[in-house]
């Protein structure tokens, strides 16, 4: 949980599960991947990935299609 205010993993813990973004959540919390790698990595602000974790914002389109292939690379599914 390191990086993460207790008030955003409570956050994320209370949302729908399947809902992409907070599947990315999910992933960047368990092994400790800072907000502002993600924002960097997906070319977005650091608030939009915390309104993506915490606000139930939906990525853009664009962004969605980079968020599956991200987490397909990463889980491996």
């Amino acid at each position: 949980m390191r990086g993460y205010a207790l008030s955003v993993v409570q956050a994320v813990d209370a949302a729908d599960g399947g809902r992409l973004e907070i599947k990315l959540a999910r992933h960047c919390i368990r092994h400790n991947i800072p907000v502002v790698d993600v924002a960097t990595y997906f070319g977005v602000s650091r608030q939009t990935v915390y309104n993506w974790f915490c606000k139930g914002v939906a990525a853009a389109p664009s962004q969605r299609a980079r968020i599956e292939a991200f987490l397909l690379r990463a889980v491996g599914a």
